[in-house]
């Protein structure tokens, strides 16, 4: 439907803010069901990062993930790195790797190479406009390109980001659009709060342009989330989300993780 992009990096920590770096680990789980099959799921997600902060011009961010399903499990490895080029001008990349398995266990992409860059507008400094590309591979021929467009606006403790999401995908040359919008309030060291709503067009060859159909999907989300420090270098942080593909299946996924700074 819609990459997931890397959020924006978080206002430099105070005196109270968390340490550099921040090691984060946690579970997910979701319940998956649908019309036709009551119990889909579970799914379950196992989640480890470790990241470096602001002040540093050079952040890199390594992740690890592992997805299991009743069909088998699926994992992934990150690595990623923040920029920043001038002071109005910063950048995300990043590139994610999954072994190759089968098409029943196939639950990440095989390859995903990410790129984003955030402009902060000189005149309008509580204002910075975004635009990326990512690719994903799943094995020829199953390719996917999604170009994104998108702002972010900050107000005195509060975030609000808008994005558009335009989808390629091959075989087929099969074209969709998604978006989503989010909001956060509160403060880095302390705690935060947001909730988001996305939604859109999944579209994409199943096979070949030879053999198999094609899915066509519109697809809801909704969450929320709070990140809460319970000391001056760590906290909890813990996330609550709806989704419903149309025709197809409904998603309930609550994750809870544990930051820690050193």
């Amino acid at each position: 439907l819609f990459a997931p992009q890397a959020a924006p990096p978080a206002p430099q920590p105070t005196a109270s803010g968390p340490a550099n770096p921040v090691l984060e680990i946690g579970a997910t789980h979701h319940q998956v069901w649908s019309e036709g099959a009551p119990r889909l799921g579970p799914w379950r997600v196992v989640h480890g990062s470790l990241s470096w902060q602001p002040p540093l011009r050079v952040r890199p961010r390594l992740e690890l993930e592992r997805q299991s399903r009743p069909a088998g499990g699926h994992f992934r490895a990150s690595a990623g790195v923040y920029v920043d080029w001038t002071p109005n001008l910063y950048s995300y990349q990043a590139l994610t790797i999954a072994p190759s398995t089968s098409a029943d266990t196939r639950f990440y992409p095989s390859r995903r190479a990410d790129v984003r860059l955030f402009w902060k507008i000189p005149q309008h400094s509580a204002v910075t406009l975004a635009a990326g590309y990512t690719g994903l591979t799943f094995g020829a021929p199953q390719r996917s390109h999604i170009l994104n467009v998108g702002t972010i606006v900050y107000g005195r403790g509060l975030i609000v980001q808008g994005t558009l999401y335009l989808n390629r995908n091959d075989p087929g040359t099969l074209h969709s659009a998604a978006g989503n919008l989010s909001v956060q309030i509160g403060a880095e060291g302390h705690a935060w709060y947001g909730a988001s709503i996305g939604g859109g067009r999944e579209l994409y060859r199943l096979g070949t342009l030879a053999t198999g159909g094609t899915a066509d999907f519109t697809t809801a989300t909704v969450g929320g989330f709070a990140r809460q420090w319970l000391t001056t270098n760590a906290g909890v942080h813990a996330t609550a989300e709806y989704q419903r593909m149309m025709g197809s299946y409904s998603r309930i996924g609550v994750t809870a993780h544990l930051f820690v700074g050193f």
